[in-house]
Protein backbone atom coordinates (compact mmCIF):
# COMPACT_ATOMS: atom_id res chain seq x y z
CA UNK A 1 0.00 0.00 0.00
CA UNK A 2 0.98 3.71 -0.03
CA UNK A 3 1.24 3.81 3.63
CA UNK A 4 3.79 0.48 3.28
CA UNK A 5 5.70 2.32 1.36
CA UNK A 6 6.25 5.47 2.85
CA UNK A 7 7.53 3.53 5.85
CA UNK A 8 9.49 1.20 4.12
CA UNK A 9 13.28 1.13 4.99
CA UNK A 10 14.49 -0.06 1.34
CA UNK A 11 16.33 1.94 -1.05
CA UNK A 12 18.85 2.49 -3.50
CA UNK A 13 20.81 5.31 -4.04
CA UNK A 14 20.91 5.71 -8.11
CA UNK A 15 21.43 9.09 -11.02
CA UNK A 16 18.67 9.08 -12.93
CA UNK A 17 20.45 11.16 -15.58
CA UNK A 18 21.57 7.90 -17.03
CA UNK A 19 20.03 4.52 -17.53
CA UNK A 20 18.87 3.09 -14.08
CA UNK A 21 16.81 0.27 -14.90
CA UNK A 22 14.17 0.91 -12.61
CA UNK A 23 11.86 -2.05 -13.35
CA UNK A 24 14.65 -4.40 -11.93
CA UNK A 25 15.42 -2.64 -8.43
CA UNK A 26 11.41 -2.70 -8.22
CA UNK A 27 11.93 -6.11 -8.80
CA UNK A 28 14.83 -7.01 -6.14
CA UNK A 29 12.22 -5.35 -3.56
CA UNK A 30 13.58 -1.91 -3.30
CA UNK A 31 10.84 0.47 -2.62
CA UNK A 32 12.59 3.82 -2.28
CA UNK A 33 15.38 5.05 -4.89
CA UNK A 34 17.67 8.19 -3.80
CA UNK A 35 18.16 10.37 -6.87
CA UNK A 36 21.58 12.47 -7.09
CA UNK A 37 19.88 14.14 -10.23
CA UNK A 38 18.61 16.49 -8.61
CA UNK A 39 20.94 18.44 -7.95
CA UNK A 40 20.04 22.14 -7.17
CA UNK A 41 21.68 23.88 -9.90
CA UNK A 42 20.68 21.21 -12.35
CA UNK A 43 16.91 22.27 -11.37
CA UNK A 44 17.42 25.51 -11.43
CA UNK A 45 18.84 25.62 -15.16
CA UNK A 46 16.18 22.95 -16.22
CA UNK A 47 13.00 24.81 -14.81
CA UNK A 48 12.76 27.32 -18.50
CA UNK A 49 9.04 28.08 -18.40
CA UNK A 50 7.96 26.21 -14.95
CA UNK A 51 8.85 22.30 -16.90
CA UNK A 52 11.80 21.36 -15.62
CA UNK A 53 12.29 19.48 -19.29
CA UNK A 54 15.69 20.87 -19.84
CA UNK A 55 18.27 18.28 -19.00
CA UNK A 56 17.98 15.71 -17.31
CA UNK A 57 14.32 16.24 -18.11
CA UNK A 58 12.94 15.66 -14.59
CA UNK A 59 9.10 14.55 -15.72
CA UNK A 60 10.70 11.28 -17.63
CA UNK A 61 12.63 11.00 -14.48
CA UNK A 62 9.60 11.14 -12.50
CA UNK A 63 7.47 8.93 -14.51
CA UNK A 64 9.99 5.86 -14.94
CA UNK A 65 10.33 5.60 -11.25
CA UNK A 66 6.59 5.95 -10.79
CA UNK A 67 5.75 3.56 -13.34
CA UNK A 68 7.13 0.47 -11.98
CA UNK A 69 5.91 1.59 -8.04
CA UNK A 70 9.35 3.18 -6.93
CA UNK A 71 9.01 6.39 -4.16
CA UNK A 72 11.64 8.70 -4.89
CA UNK A 73 13.67 10.81 -2.48
CA UNK A 74 14.89 13.67 -4.47
CA UNK A 75 18.54 15.12 -3.21
CA UNK A 76 19.16 18.59 -3.73
CA UNK A 77 23.00 18.39 -4.12
CA UNK A 78 24.45 22.03 -4.22
CA UNK A 79 21.75 23.42 -2.28
CA UNK A 80 23.65 24.71 0.46
CA UNK A 81 25.57 27.68 -1.13
CA UNK A 82 27.98 28.67 1.68
CA UNK A 83 30.89 29.96 -0.10
CA UNK A 84 34.38 28.10 0.71
CA UNK A 85 36.03 31.16 1.17
CA UNK A 86 33.40 32.82 3.57
CA UNK A 87 35.40 33.25 6.86
CA UNK A 88 32.77 35.09 9.42
CA UNK A 89 29.00 34.90 9.87
CA UNK A 90 28.12 38.37 7.93
CA UNK A 91 28.96 36.54 4.75
CA UNK A 92 25.95 36.83 3.07
CA UNK A 93 26.24 33.03 1.94
CA UNK A 94 25.16 31.90 5.38
CA UNK A 95 21.88 32.72 4.71
CA UNK A 96 19.69 31.66 2.29
CA UNK A 97 18.50 34.52 -0.34
CA UNK A 98 15.18 35.59 -1.81
CA UNK A 99 16.15 34.05 -4.64
CA UNK A 100 17.21 30.63 -3.40
CA UNK A 101 13.68 30.76 -1.38
CA UNK A 102 12.25 31.39 -4.44
CA UNK A 103 13.93 29.14 -6.81
CA UNK A 104 13.39 25.88 -3.67
CA UNK A 105 9.62 26.62 -3.69
CA UNK A 106 9.13 26.14 -6.97
CA UNK A 107 11.01 22.83 -7.23
CA UNK A 108 9.12 21.78 -4.25
CA UNK A 109 6.10 22.66 -5.53
CA UNK A 110 5.79 21.38 -9.13
CA UNK A 111 6.76 17.89 -7.92
CA UNK A 112 3.10 16.58 -5.89
CA UNK A 113 3.30 13.07 -6.39
CA UNK A 114 7.21 13.43 -4.60
CA UNK A 115 6.55 13.07 -1.01
CA UNK A 116 10.00 13.51 0.61
CA UNK A 117 12.79 16.31 0.04
CA UNK A 118 16.37 15.99 0.99
CA UNK A 119 18.46 19.03 1.27
CA UNK A 120 22.00 18.37 -0.08
CA UNK A 121 24.18 15.99 0.38
CA UNK A 122 27.65 15.14 2.47
CA UNK A 123 27.72 18.99 3.33
CA UNK A 124 29.63 18.14 6.57
CA UNK A 125 32.54 20.99 6.13
CA UNK A 126 29.41 23.42 5.98
CA UNK A 127 28.17 22.12 8.84
CA UNK A 128 31.83 21.80 10.71
CA UNK A 129 32.63 26.06 9.53
CA UNK A 130 29.01 27.68 10.52
CA UNK A 131 26.80 25.50 12.66
CA UNK A 132 24.15 28.40 12.55
CA UNK A 133 25.14 29.40 8.95
CA UNK A 134 24.03 25.55 7.89
CA UNK A 135 20.86 25.43 10.63
CA UNK A 136 19.44 28.74 8.86
CA UNK A 137 19.65 26.83 5.27
CA UNK A 138 18.00 23.79 6.71
CA UNK A 139 15.45 25.73 8.60
CA UNK A 140 14.14 27.99 5.46
CA UNK A 141 14.14 24.86 3.82
CA UNK A 142 11.81 22.83 6.20
CA UNK A 143 9.79 26.03 6.45
CA UNK A 144 9.41 26.29 2.57
CA UNK A 145 8.52 22.52 2.66
CA UNK A 146 5.70 22.74 4.42
CA UNK A 147 4.61 25.78 3.52
CA UNK A 148 4.46 24.47 -0.02
CA UNK A 149 3.69 20.99 0.19
CA UNK A 150 2.56 20.24 4.21
CA UNK A 151 1.74 16.81 2.73
CA UNK A 152 5.30 16.29 2.02
CA UNK A 153 8.59 15.14 4.44
CA UNK A 154 11.54 17.23 4.91
CA UNK A 155 14.90 15.54 4.86
CA UNK A 156 17.78 17.00 6.58
CA UNK A 157 20.86 16.58 4.28
CA UNK A 158 22.65 12.94 4.62
CA UNK A 159 25.68 13.63 6.14
CA UNK A 160 28.81 11.99 6.50
CA UNK A 161 28.38 10.79 9.55
CA UNK A 162 26.49 10.26 12.67
CA UNK A 163 26.43 13.59 14.51
CA UNK A 164 24.80 13.60 17.87
CA UNK A 165 25.50 16.61 19.53
CA UNK A 166 25.66 18.88 16.46
CA UNK A 167 22.33 17.23 15.96
CA UNK A 168 20.91 18.28 19.42
CA UNK A 169 22.16 21.39 18.92
CA UNK A 170 20.27 22.38 15.71
CA UNK A 171 16.95 21.00 17.73
CA UNK A 172 17.59 23.28 20.33
CA UNK A 173 18.29 26.40 18.50
CA UNK A 174 15.56 25.60 16.43
CA UNK A 175 16.89 25.48 12.95
CA UNK A 176 15.26 21.93 12.71
CA UNK A 177 11.20 22.79 13.52
CA UNK A 178 10.15 21.84 10.46
CA UNK A 179 12.60 19.33 9.19
CA UNK A 180 10.75 15.59 9.67
CA UNK A 181 13.93 13.62 8.89
CA UNK A 182 17.57 13.54 10.47
CA UNK A 183 19.55 12.14 8.10
CA UNK A 184 23.14 10.82 8.21
CA UNK A 185 25.96 8.40 6.47
CA UNK A 186 27.35 5.39 8.02
CA UNK A 187 29.80 2.70 6.04
CA UNK A 188 30.48 0.08 8.88
CA UNK A 189 33.31 -1.55 6.45
CA UNK A 190 33.76 -5.72 7.14
CA UNK A 191 31.81 -5.63 10.17
CA UNK A 192 28.61 -6.42 10.56
CA UNK A 193 25.77 -3.76 12.07
CA UNK A 194 25.85 -5.32 15.52
CA UNK A 195 29.40 -5.17 15.91
CA UNK A 196 30.50 -1.92 13.95
CA UNK A 197 32.35 0.39 16.36
CA UNK A 198 33.73 3.05 13.54
CA UNK A 199 32.30 4.99 10.58
CA UNK A 200 34.43 4.25 7.84
CA UNK A 201 33.43 7.07 5.85
CA UNK A 202 35.62 10.18 4.27
CA UNK A 203 35.95 12.65 7.89
CA UNK A 204 35.03 10.05 10.33
CA UNK A 205 38.24 8.90 11.21
CA UNK A 206 38.39 10.43 14.30
CA UNK A 207 34.96 9.92 15.66
CA UNK A 208 34.74 7.98 19.36
CA UNK A 209 34.16 4.21 18.47
CA UNK A 210 31.01 3.32 19.70
CA UNK A 211 28.53 0.47 18.96
CA UNK A 212 26.20 1.24 16.66
CA UNK A 213 23.19 0.29 18.43
CA UNK A 214 24.43 2.80 20.97
CA UNK A 215 24.88 5.72 18.30
CA UNK A 216 21.24 4.89 17.52
CA UNK A 217 20.15 5.40 20.44
CA UNK A 218 21.90 8.52 21.10
CA UNK A 219 20.95 10.16 17.98
CA UNK A 220 17.35 9.74 18.39
CA UNK A 221 17.31 10.93 21.91
CA UNK A 222 19.03 14.56 20.30
CA UNK A 223 16.87 15.01 17.29
CA UNK A 224 13.72 14.52 19.32
CA UNK A 225 15.05 16.59 22.54
CA UNK A 226 12.51 19.58 21.70
CA UNK A 227 9.48 17.09 21.69
CA UNK A 228 8.86 16.52 18.41
CA UNK A 229 8.57 13.21 16.47
CA UNK A 230 11.24 13.01 14.03
CA UNK A 231 12.53 10.11 12.21
CA UNK A 232 16.19 8.75 11.50
CA UNK A 233 16.87 7.71 7.85
CA UNK A 234 20.43 6.38 6.96
CA UNK A 235 20.77 6.95 3.00
CA UNK A 236 24.38 5.48 2.55
CA UNK A 237 25.11 2.24 4.14
CA UNK A 238 27.72 0.01 3.83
Amino acid sequence: TYDEKLASGYGINIHGGSYVGYEKFARLGFTWVRDYAYTYGWMVRARGEGGYTGWPWYPKIVKAAEDVGLMTLPCLMGAVQIKRDAKDDNDPSFTPNNEWRRQMALIVNSFPTLMAWELDNETDNNMHRTLDGYGRYCQAFGDIVKATRPDAMSVAPGLAGIYVDQTRKLVERGYFRNIDVVNGHRYCGKDGPEYSKANLNTGMSEAKPAYLRDVWRHWKRAATCDGKFRQLWVTEWV
